[in-house]
């Protein structure tokens, strides 16, 4: 996107009083076969270039922040302990259902 559709993106869109747009171009990370001779090296891969644009807003402009986690009852530590007892009870699933896969018709005796 050119600065000229960043700001009417958010000018129509969004409705944001923009004063100024300016966009800069960073070069993606090129991998060498041979870093150290640069009269001899090739490149081996080159990562994506990535386009960053800087907004300016009119004077007096506030930005109000959306609340992100609109439950306030549970705090970022009880999210966290939730999440890793469901990502074990997942793994201990996944390993109980694997664990005999080839052993089907043996039963529950033999193991």
């Amino acid at each position: 996107m050119s600065r000229y559709d960043v700001r009417e993106y958010l000018e129509k869109i969004y409705k944001l009083p923009v004063r100024d747009v300016r966009t800069v171009v960073q070069q993606g990370e090129i991998l060498w076969d041979v870093p150290r001779d640069p009269r001899n090296r090739r490149a081996l891969w080159k990562e994506e270039d990535k386009k960053y644009a800087f907004v300016y807003f009119k004077k007096g402009f506030e930005v109000e922040i959306p609340e992100l986690c609109p439950n306030k009852d549970e705090t970022v530590a009880e999210n966290t302990e939730k999440m890793k007892d469901e990502t074990e009870r997942r793994i201990a699933q996944r390993n109980k259902d694997h664990v005999n896969h080839d052993r089907a018709g043996i039963g529950e005796l033999f193991g």
